[in-house]
């Protein structure tokens, strides 16, 4: 059977039913195809499938991951648990009636372009989401797994090993820790535009927020180690000549990007496996292949969460689908490409971990000025202290441009103003005064001489 619409979403997590909702608002025909039997992606727990652990919480906070037009309920916690956010994604499905466009139990098997075409070829699956089911051999082969696949002790089956303190974390180049709150404020309401995060190595790579890590460390529960050198059996080598014996190995060694169910031609285009790199106008569209095909969501914040960029990103592309904004010429966009390579190259620590970061603020903006969503300082006065002094949430991006939401503003208001912030801000005026009447009194005092 062959179903023809203007666009399919393929993954039914945030980025997608985001995608989805921008699609169907611009006017445009459009399905999402989904593995699973819910919506949710990651945030969906499920016990033998990719997601979050049971004990996950968000570590942004919910006025910075959440959606532009939809934002949490005011009773939600700062930081909720996976069960929440699960709730959370799926209230905004049946809120704007999205369900109905979404194909469940679906596996992409491929996409490729056919006279210009781009089919999706589709088959259906178990409730489990996969065709073909692990061996029993394969999920327990030496307790070696990957975070992945890990749930919590419970499920994995690590409380009848032989496991107690201290637990090791092995760090190749360690990482800055950070707590959920700073002066009674969740971290990421510390952002702004006021470019005031400097450029610093402790703002070179993603922070590990973590409220209790390092008092685990200081009582010697967590013991941290240089890299492994080698394992055999259940010993662990590390770099230092160190070694221990080890029950359970975990690897939190991060992700490749891929994509196998895109044709060759397409991937070798998209995809520099070597780097594990993207090559993409602003994280979205590949020079060679144009409008037709948008990856969302294929950019990682260096704080905040991913949500809003990637709603951004798909209010772009249905911007673009409707030919009221134009993508610029194939050169234009590889000499931005390569511009943004050397800024990110600059600003970020170089890893393979890292080839997808970008500021959500500074990203939100360069996108949203495309469409006219940014927002503007002149036309909302009232706003404009929030807006350079605070992250102002996600809902920001909706005060105007293409579905502007009438209740933007008062969202944007909800959303927390840290003292620090507003002391800095302060101070930053009196002394911008201070110099301005001092340039003044010179000038004055030349045109007298």
């Amino acid at each position: 059977m062959t179903t023809d619409v203007d666009a399919v979403v393929i993954g039914g997590g945030t980025s997608g039913v985001a995608t989805l909702k921008c699609l169907l608002d611009a006017g445009l025909t459009a399905v999402v195809v989904e593995r699973t039997a819910d919506v949710g992606g990651l945030w969906k727990f499920r016990e033998h499938d990719y997601g979050v652990m049971s004990f996950t919480h968000v570590n942004v906070s919910k006025h910075n991951y959440c959606f532009s037009d939809f934002p949490f309920p005011d009773d939600v916690p700062d930081f909720p648990h996976n069960t929440i956010m699960a709730q959370y994604i799926s209230d905004y499905v049946d809120h704007f009636g999205l369900r109905e466009h979404i194909r469940f139990q679906k596996m992409v098997l491929k996409v490729e372009r056919v006279d210009g075409i781009w089919l999706t070829h589709i088959k259906h699956v178990e409730d489990d989401g996969k065709t073909v089911k692990q061996s029993e051999d394969e999920e327990v082969i030496r307790k070696i797994v990957h975070s992945v696949s890990f749930n919590d002790a419970m499920s994995n089956g690590i409380t009848g090993s032989r496991v107690c303190k201290p637990v090791y974390i092995s760090s190749r180049s360690g990482a800055w820790i950070a707590p959920n709150y700073i002066f009674g404020n969740p971290l990421d309401l510390y952002a702004c535009r006021w470019n005031l995060n400097p450029n610093m190595k402790a703002l070179s790579t993603q922070p590990t927020i973590s409220s209790t890590l390092v008092h685990h460390i200081q009582r010697r529960e967590i013991v941290l180690v240089p890299n492994i050198e080698r394992i055999a059996d259940n010993k662990v080598m590390f770099m230092d000549g160190t070694q221990a014996e080890f029950d359970n190995i975990i690897l939190c060694t991060g992700y490749k990007i891929d994509l196998p169910y895109l044709e060759d031609r397409v991937r070798n285009v998209v995809l520099d496996d070597e780097h594990n790199t993207i090559k993409l106008y602003k994280s979205v569209f590949s020079p060679d292949i144009g409008r037709s095909l948008a990856f969302i969501g294929f950019v990682q914040p260096s704080s905040g969460g991913v949500i809003l960029m990637s709603e951004m990103q798909a209010r772009w592309l249905a911007e673009i689908c409707k030919g009221r904004v134009k993508l610029p010429s194939e050169r234009e966009m590889r000499s931005a490409m390569e511009l943004e390579k050397k800024q990110n190259a600059y600003k970020y620590y170089n890893c393979a971990g890292h080839t997808m970061q970008r500021d959500p603020l500074v990203y939100n903006d360069d996108i949203a000025e495309l469409i006219g969503a940014k927002p503007s300082l002149l036309r909302f006065p009232g706003l404009a202290w929030r807006l350079l002094m605070s992250s102002c949430g996600a809902c920001q991006w909706r005060l105007q441009g293409p579905n502007k939401w009438v209740g933007a503003i008062e969202a944007v208001k909800k959303v927390p103003m840290t003292d620090l912030m507003n002391y800095l801000g302060l101070t930053l005026f009196f002394v911008g005064v201070v110099l301005l009447l001092y340039i003044c009194k010179v000038f004055v005092d030349m045109c007298w001489t």
